[in-house]
């Protein structure tokens, strides 16, 4: 009887452990250099996303430090009673009109109370008449007589951040009850 041998010699041999499908020197070389790519470019996406989260962060801190400079502002044009006794049936306007210390002088500069900022307010009388109901007069209560009215004011305020990089503009109106 003869014997059939067969011998699997490694490199070459189809199905064996050692076959090789070309030449893989450098593999490994290329696949570290695309992924330190893919990290590169996650790495700038991350940065430049941190950076402008950073500045829509500073621009609206600068907004509200704006806009709280216009909303003192306002509350000072609303509350100061000297304003409201300068402005008399000859003068309609707080300041006169390009009388103001604003960079625009048709508004005064007033400073903020525990900062260093300031803002700039304009009062304006833009009518005269009867008292808003609810306001506690004795035409309120059901009695006759009309011994009050109200002026209307329109009160302007325009603030500032530190930087001068944000500018808010607010306005109210103002009802103040005088005698008649």
């Amino acid at each position: 009887m003869r014997r059939l041998e067969m011998h699997n010699h490694g490199a070459g041999a189809i199905g064996g452990t050692g076959a090789m499908l070309g030449d893989e020197q450098g593999m490994a070389l290329i696949i570290v250099l695309m992924v330190l790519l893919l990290l590169t470019i996650l790495g700038t996406t991350l940065l430049t996303s941190s950076t402008s989260d950073l500045r829509i962060a500073g621009n609206e801190r600068n907004s509200l430090d704006a806009f709280y400079a216009a909303d003192s502002a306002l509350e000072y044009g609303m509350t100061t009673g000297t304003i409201f006794e300068s402005i008399n049936g000859n003068t309609t306007v707080w300041p006169a009109s390009g009388g103001g210390t604003g960079s625009n002088k048709d508004y005064n500069t007033v400073t903020i109370p525990g900062t260093n900022s300031t803002a700039q307010v304009k009062v304006q009388l833009i009518a005269t008449g009867s008292v808003p109901a609810g306001s506690g007069t004795q035409e309120d209560s059901g009695l006759n007589g009309t011994s009050f009215k109200a002026n209307y004011f329109l009160v302007n305020a325009i603030g500032d951040d530190q930087n001068n990089k944000a500018t808010v503009q607010v306005e109210t109106e103002v009802a103040k009850i005088v005698p008649q």
